[in-house]
């Protein structure tokens, strides 16, 4: 009974080692190949899709608008990828690398002072902004009119088309994050907003009040002027006299030529 116990124990040990070299001979699964620049469909245009979703209310954000800027065409240099910078942000000197987390902070620096114009949409009942038809190349979004009630989303920057399963997607979606306004600050910029419209009826009124002014001094006539304390009936009372004076005279002179006949 012994030798067959252990005959049947080595028997075990023999079948775990020929599984565990089978495992590890045996091939892994292969992963699934990356798309490369040579399936790049240059004549493809795509789209940018933005969804603004609050996690903390649970809700879409159905106001605001959102300023598409396009940064970089995309072509093929060498059989690679390559970046080539738009007239627009020409100047800029930012490095076009979208695995930096502050280049899209660096991108919309240059928007500001450079006043650079883009696409602008607002944000639909669904609470989505869909920017289509656009060439294949790196583009930054940035929040322009704040929504009611959140902060502005944080600038962020996004290639068309974006590589996913190993295939190019031309239409590409995006999520970003939505934070609610605390309280204290949505007070403030509901405070700021009714000193603006407060500011705003008080220049209307004295605008207003100018232009009456205006046209009351059009309207008065030389009538209506006040005196300056010149009075014109002496003039004529003078002139009444003068002219007596002088009738007078002439009498007394012709009665004097009369005497002198005599």
């Amino acid at each position: 009974m012994k030798p067959a116990k252990t005959f049947m124990k080595n028997v075990k040990l023999a079948g775990g080692l020929l599984l565990l070299c089978a495992a590890l001979i045996s091939p892994a699964p292969a992963a699934k190949a990356a798309a490369d620049a040579a399936s790049l469909d240059l004549s493809q245009t795509g789209s940018v899709k933005v969804t603004l979703y609050s996690d903390e209310t649970n809700a879409v954000v159905t106001d605001g608008a959102l300023t598409l800027y396009q940064v970089a065409t995309l072509g093929l240099e060498d059989g690679n990828m390559a970046w080539t910078l738009t007239e627009a942000f020409g100047d800029c000197q930012v490095a076009l690398d979208v695995t930096e987390s502050t280049m899209a902070d660096k991108l919309a620096a240059y928007v500001q002072t450079n006043s650079i114009q883009g696409v602008t949409k607002t944000a639909g009942t669904d609470g989505t902004v869909t920017f289509d038809g656009l060439q294949l190349g790196l583009y930054l979004v940035a929040q322009t009119t704040q929504s009611t009630g959140y902060y502005a989303i944080a600038p962020f920057a996004v290639t068309v088309p974006i590589e996913a399963g190993g295939a190019w997607v031309y239409s590409v979606d995006a999520t970003p994050k939505c934070e609610t306004l605390k309280e204290e600050e949505t007070e403030l910029v509901a405070s700021a907003e009714t000193e603006i419209e407060t500011e705003s009826e008080t220049e209307t009124e004295a605008e207003t009040t100018a232009q009456s002014e205006t046209a009351q001094s059009e309207t008065e006539t030389p009538e209506n002027l006040p005196q300056t304390g010149q009075l014109y009936w002496p003039i004529a009372i003078l002139t009444v006299c003068g002219v007596l004076f002088l009738a007078f005279g002439c009498v007394l002179l012709r009665n004097d030529r009369r005497k002198e006949g005599k």
